[in-house]
Order: C-alpha cells, then sequence, then structure tokens
C-alpha cells in the first residue's frame, strides 16, 4: 500500500515537472522569437523608408509617378514595422498582463489621436493585484481595441473620443465611444469587414461583445471578460 502511495506521488510529481519544464520551453522559445523578429526583421524593414527618403532627394527632378511609388514604399514598409511590433508584442512572454494591455492601448491612442487632431480622454483603471492574461486572450482584445479606435479615426470624422477600461472584481470591461456621424449598426449591410473581425475575435476568446451606433450619433463599443 505504502508503494503505491509512493509510486502515486513519484509518477504526479514527475508531471509537474515536466509541466514546468514545458512552459520553461515555451517561454524561452516566444522570448527568442520577439527578440528575433525585433531585432532582424523589424530593423530591416525600418531601414526601407530612410533609403527611400534617400533616393528620393538623390533624383534631381523625380515624376510625380517616382514620388507616388517611392511615398507608397515608404508607406507600406512603415506598416509592416508597425504590424512586426504588434506581434512583437504579442509574442512577448514579459507582457502577459493587464496592465501591459492597457500601456499599449493607451500608447496607440495617444499616438492616433494626437496625429490625426482628435481630442481623447482616458480612463484606463488596472487593478491593485496584476493579472496575468493567456497571450491569446491580450492580443485579441488589444487587436479589438486597435480596430476600434482606427475605425473611428478613419472613417467616423468624431472630434473627441473615451476610453474606458476597468477592472470590477475579474470582470474587465471596455469601452471605446466617439461623437462621430455614427451609422446604422442594426442593419448587416453596414458592418464591414472590420466590424465583422471585432466580433469574431470577441467570441474567440468568450468575451461579449456590444455595439451601438445610428446616424448624427456616433458610435460605443464595449466588450468585457471575466478575467479568472
Amino acid at each position: 500500500m505504502l508503494d503505491a502511495v509512493l509510486l502515486s506521488f513519484a509518477l504526479r510529481d514527475r508531471v509537474n515537472l515536466r509541466r514546468i519544464e514545458n512552459e520553461a520551453q515555451k517561454w524561452e522559445l516566444r522570448d527568442r522569437l520577439a527578440r528575433d523578429l525585433h531585432d532582424d526583421l523589424a530593423t530591416t524593414l525600418g531601414s526601407i523608408p530612410l533609403f527611400a527618403t534617400s533616393l528620393r532627394t538623390t533624383i534631381k527632378k523625380p515624376s510625380r509617378k517616382a514620388i507616388f511609388f517611392l511615398d507608397r514604399i515608404s508607406s507600406l514598409a512603415q506598416d509592416s514595422v508597425d504590424a512586426i511590433g504588434d506581434i512583437v508584442w504579442s509574442v512577448s512572454p514579459e507582457r502577459d498582463t493587464l496592465n501591459h494591455l492597457l500601456i499599449r492601448m493607451r500608447d496607440l491612442a495617444s499616438q492616433l489621436c494626437t496625429a490625426n487632431g482628435i481630442q481623447y480622454k482616458l480612463n484606463l483603471r488596472p487593478g491593485e493585484a496584476e493579472i496575468w492574461l493567456y497571450p491569446e486572450i491580450r492580443r485579441n482584445i488589444y487587436l479589438i481595441f486597435k480596430e476600434a479606435l482606427h475605425n473611428a479615426v478613419r472613417h467616423s470624422e468624431a472630434r473627441q473620443l473615451t476610453i474606458e477600461a476597468s477592472l470590477k472584481g475579474s470582470l474587465f470591461e471596455l469601452c471605446v465611444s466617439d461623437n462621430g456621424r455614427g451609422f446604422r449598426a442594426d442593419q448587416k449591410s453596414e458592418r464591414g469587414h472590420g466590424l465583422r473581425s471585432m466580433e469574431k475575435r470577441a467570441r474567440a476568446i468568450n468575451a461579449r461583445f456590444l455595439l451601438e451606433s445610428s446616424p448624427g450619433s456616433g458610435t460605443r463599443l464595449r466588450i468585457s471578460r471575466k478575467m479568472t
């Protein structure tokens, strides 16, 4: 009987040790991938706009078509750098917390709204305790937020944005609202690919997704999810 108990504990400890080793290997792999993407791919892509600018100044009298293509190359390269930055952030195991998610959201809102002359209010309230998030949850919440922010900046004609995020108990809530022109949210024909993508991401992480909008009344997007 005693031998059976000891064997049971040994097997359990071996399983636990294997699980710990697997998690450590995943952490190391994610950390290495994030560093490689940042140090290699992002740096290489980041040099393209610099070369395009240098080429533009080197050509004495560039044609309008040449200027258009050089500007397009720079724009696409910068978009790629930004996309790689999002991937690096989502892969990095050091960013697997709610606070890091809120910091990333705050930085993006400040950058986009300032660049487009839009007034914005931020009310991001993390919980007292640090909340660890699965990478998939963190990434999908961020990409939903990013899509909502880009829609408001590019399409809503809004002059003011309000962004609120809070953790009440274990319930995380995020709300993005604008004072733009709005649209018929109750009609599927008014819902573009971006909105369908946000809804799909919310379902993938079992988050509640709510969109309210009507012509002339702005748009309010809210998602909520229990974090424990």
